[in-house]
């Protein structure tokens, strides 16, 4: 989390950071596994809205 450690400044909160560092969690995630994100992305908000619990499955690309 290099790239963001100077601005971490201007979250406004600890929840602020903390949702950062999920955020950026993801989008590394995503990178690492060669995806692409913005689809990515847009899966893992929509299966999230529709109730799946199956975290380690939506970080594996299951359902992409």
């Amino acid at each position: 989390m290099t790239n963001n450690r100077k601005n971490s400044l201007f979250y406004g909160s600890e929840r602020g950071v903390e949702m950062a560092v999920w955020f950026h969690s993801l989008v590394e995630t995503g990178k690492a596994r060669g995806l692409n994100l913005k689809n990515w992305m847009v899966s893992l908000v929509r299966e999230l809205m529709r109730g799946n619990k199956d975290y380690e499955g939506l970080l594996q690309g299951a359902y992409i």
